[in-house]
């Protein structure tokens, strides 16, 4: 992968390739890469599904090595559909087995984002499948795990299990196919502080199930900005296209936030894909959303599309002082 900064021509590339919802680029665009740092990069961003859909038709790509980074890319997608497509069969036994036994659950993340979010399904790959329920079911859950053929995972830290509220079950012969079913999708317990994403916490969000949409985006936002920091485009992909499939309930999901204490996430999540994607800066409802509250500004393109680089103090300082000024609001709550 490559070491340097990428320069703004190479950020834009970037983000426009990630973005479902636009046309490929033209090849000579894609000149400002070397193919194998592009592919490194678009796999960091596990953005590879989109990237490859876009390119993969074009001819005449200037340069040497792009018939070698393509193959690279097309074996990547190759592996990551076919595990898609096991793991959303072992989902559709899980969620059968769940609803006969009377077990609320919500199937969210990837394997929701894909087939509600995305023009094409195909473009939203996932690697484990993750499962949202009550805490006060979590033994009857394990039991139909268990009888859905799978046995929790033997971690190398069993007590992270629960700090982080959340179980693997993996199936024998299987070990790279992984569920998880959590209890409260935001892990780490200094966030608890400031907000909890639970399953009552879902119910709120998507009003029972009666505005899935409403339930996505705030997700997609949790999971970007809590969850993580955003150090991968996918996550604001995710967010992006929960804006554009927000529709009417654009309403319903400020009035969610504001009861859930997710305003803030949620205005900085819409700045932050505002800023990352040319189609989206001129679009009303992530601007709508956007200036719901005032949030850092340097949580910005260059923030995200540098993120590979370990080293870089500049990524690095701002994603970690956006979970410092979450930090703040959660004092500021207490007080």
């Amino acid at each position: 992968m490559t070491r340097r900064r990428l320069d703004p021509r190479q950020q834009a590339l970037l983000c426009h390739l990630a973005d479902p919802e636009v046309p490929a680029p033209e090849a000579g665009e894609l000149s400002c890469f070397e193919p194998a740092d592009l592919v490194d990069l678009v796999c960091y961003h596990a953005i590879e599904a989109t990237v490859w859909r876009k390119l993969s038709p074009l001819s005449g790509i200037p340069g040497h090595g792009w018939a070698g980074a393509m193959e690279a890319l097309t074996e990547r997608v190759r592996v990551a559909t076919g595990v898609t497509m096991m793991l959303e069969a072992h989902a559709a036994r899980i969620v059968h087995e769940l609803r006969a036994r009377g077990l609320p659950h919500r199937l969210v993340k990837g394997a929701a984002f894909a087939g509600a979010l995305y023009p094409q399904i195909s473009d939203r790959p996932y690697t484990d499948v993750d499962i949202l329920v009550p805490a006060a079911v979590l033994d009857d859950v394990g039991a139909a795990m268990v009888a859905s053929g799978f046995a929790l995972a033997v971690l190398p830290r069993p007590e992270k299990a629960e700090i982080y509220r959340e179980q693997k079950w993996i199936r024998e012969g299987e070990p790279h196919l992984l569920i998880e079913v959590h209890t409260d999708l935001v892990h780490l317990p200094a966030m608890r502080r400031r907000v909890t994403f639970g399953f009552q916490q879902v119910e709120i969000a998507d009003y029972g199930g009666t505005s899935p949409a409403s339930g996505h985006l705030l997700t997609a936002v949790v999971h970007g900005a809590i969850g993580h920091k955003f150090h991968q485009l996918k996550l604001a992909v995710d967010v992006l296209q929960a804006i554009r499939r927000l529709g009417g309930a654009m309403p319903q999901a400020i009035a969610a936030a504001r009861q859930l204490d997710l305003t803030y996430e949620l205005a900085a999540a819409a700045s932050l894909v505002g800023r990352l994607f040319p189609d989206a800066q001129a679009d009303a409802p992530i601007n709508g959303l956007a200036s719901l509250m005032d949030t850092p500004r340097w949580l910005d393109r260059d923030t995200i599309t540098n993120a590979h680089l370990r080293g870089d103090i500049r990524s690095r300082f701002r994603r970690f002082a956006f979970r410092w000024q979450q930090k703040r609001h959660a004092a500021a709550d207490d007080q």
